[in-house]
């Protein structure tokens, strides 16, 4: 029986091949999260997509610059942003400064709205877009529950991914997760105006309390990456699912945590 870690990769490069062909912009087919545990957090699922923006803040002179492409972050709901370079071990451990690796965090989080947002142009994408990400809440006073959303115009309103039970992100301890979104079939692709944001939902903890803000708790995000695929041709596709499925990549193993995302009633 193949390892849990290949079966996955190899569906994750199906769905892609597939949706690319058969899904179009507005098909909400493609639209799917996973959340997981990995062995190895920083490194990305699928790795042979071109990647159109990257932070993944660990360089020798760590900022909210993207590493790779062009790109904003800001604070939204009263939250407060900076970088939290204390971490050692972690993702990214073996690209990190010697004093540790650098994530972004995120604190002073209310109980509904609060968060960071990522906005980075499309253009001259596909309508395939990926977005990949590792996230660890820094204690079980930290939000339960964040909400994934996206936009096209610039942040002036926010849509959830639709096609299924929940938009969410949940946590249940302080473990990192990686976190992979497939937004194809949403018409995200070649759009300038393109974003997403992380923000909180509801008033309960982890531990079962209120969410209160909080300057020393909220979450580290690391590696965030906006991907798209080259134009399909047979060859990409039979490369994205022979690299995705059964390339040399780093394997990894999962828990069995695994989210659609879906309708929400949010705003």
């Amino acid at each position: 029986m193949l390892p849990k870690t290949i079966v996955m990769r190899f569906a994750i490069a199906v769905m892609l091949a597939t949706t690319w062909i058969c899904c179009g912009k507005n098909d909400a087919r493609a639209q799917v999260i996973t959340q997981t545990q990995p062995d190895n957090p920083g490194s990305l699922i699928t790795t042979n997509l071109n990647i159109i923006t990257q932070w993944n803040f660990n360089t020798s002179n760590p900022s909210m610059s993207p590493t790779t492409g062009t790109g904003t972050i800001s604070s939204t709901g009263g939250s407060s942003l900076s970088l939290n370079g204390n971490l050692t071990p972690g993702p990214n451990n073996t690209s990190s400064p010697s004093s540790g690796r650098t994530s972004l965090l995120a604190t002073n989080l209310s109980s509904s709205g609060s968060g960071v947002q990522f906005f980075a142009s499309t253009l001259g994408s596909t309508q395939v877009i990926i977005v990949q990400f590792d996230i660890q809440a820094t204690g079980l006073a930290a939000p339960s529950t964040l909400a994934f959303e996206y936009t096209t115009n610039s942040g002036a309103s926010y849509l959830p991914v639709t096609n299924g039970p929940s938009n969410e992100i949940t946590f249940s301890n302080t473990n990192y997760y990686h976190v992979f979104v497939n937004l194809t079939g949403l018409g995200v692709g070649n759009q300038p105006g393109f974003g997403l944001e992380l923000v909180t939902v509801g008033s309960t903890n982890i531990a079962g309390g209120a969410v209160t803000p909080n300057p020393a708790v909220g979450f580290n995000i690391d590696s965030m990456t906006i991907q798209t695929t080259p134009e399909p041709t047979t060859l990409v596709l039979a490369g994205l699912v022979a690299g995705s499925g059964l390339g040399g990549y780093g394997w990894r193993r999962f828990r069995d945590r695994k989210v659609a995302f879906g309708t929400s009633s949010m705003g």
